[in-house]
């Protein structure tokens, strides 16, 4: 059982039977932040691989592909571990549909199996994947110091008139990589990329340097009039 179940935040991970499930089970739940697929980036490869594998059948009810979809990955090897997730889990290959009508040409012992898989599970070791580089974001000078934010919106719009970000919402606490902003009166963690700086108006000459004070109204520059009638 692991120690920490990363998860996005769905409702359904969100949940009080969630919760409760993690601590029957000892582990610990952890969320990622919205619109922040790289923080779980295993998961969401392995879903890239099952979305792509559900496609390759072409059927309209996609429910009906899936469990051949899920055998087949499951007893696929794997490249880093050149064993199959089912032989990881149950220490033995599945039996595919073709064996079953076949019998089996080698039984071997319990005892034989035990030694065997102990063996083979001590030998087990994960290739060192190639680590890859971060791209690195904007963020803003001032966005450290700014008690209130911008939230870029990422979610699909419907109307493309509307805002490209929400706010300005104030600013709960600050960390590296994110930020806890309250939203509608919850504490929400909105990473870094999508956040810039709110300067707001102010007559306070007390407040912090980013509220800018607004002392005189701007002056436009005389406009220079222009005789559009025609000469005769």
């Amino acid at each position: 059982m692991p120690y920490r179940v990363i998860t996005d935040q769905g409702t359904q991970f969100r949940s009080e039977l969630f919760k409760n499930i993690g601590v029957i089970c000892g582990f610990k739940v952890c969320t990622t932040t919205f619109y922040r697929p790289q923080c779980n980036g295993k998961i969401e490869r392995t879903h890239r691989t099952l979305k792509a594998a559900i496609r390759a059948h072409n059927s309209v009810k996609w429910t009906q592909t899936l469990p051949t979809v899920l055998l087949g990955l499951r007893s696929a090897l794997r490249s880093d571990t050149n064993y199959t997730i089912a032989q990881i889990f149950y220490g033995q290959t599945i039996r595919l549909p073709g064996e079953f009508f076949e019998k089996p040409k080698n039984v071997l012992d319990t005892d034989t199996f035990a030694e065997e898989l102990q063996k083979q599970m001590d030998q087990l070791q994960p290739l060192k994947t190639r680590r890859q580089t971060s791209q690195k974001h904007f963020v803003h000078k001032d966005l450290h110091n700014s008690t209130h934010v911008f939230i870029r919106v990422d979610r699909v719009k419907k109307n493309t008139r509307n805002s490209p970000y929400d706010g300005p919402l104030p600013v709960s606490k600050r960390y590296d990589k994110y930020f806890t902003v309250k939203i509608k009166g919850k504490d929400i963690n909105i990473y870094v990329d999508r956040l810039k700086p709110a300067y707001l108006l102010s007559t306070d000459g007390n407040n912090p340097d980013h509220f800018k004070q607004l002392e005189h109204a701007p002056t436009l520059p005389p406009q220079k009039k222009i005789d559009c009638a025609r000469k005769n």
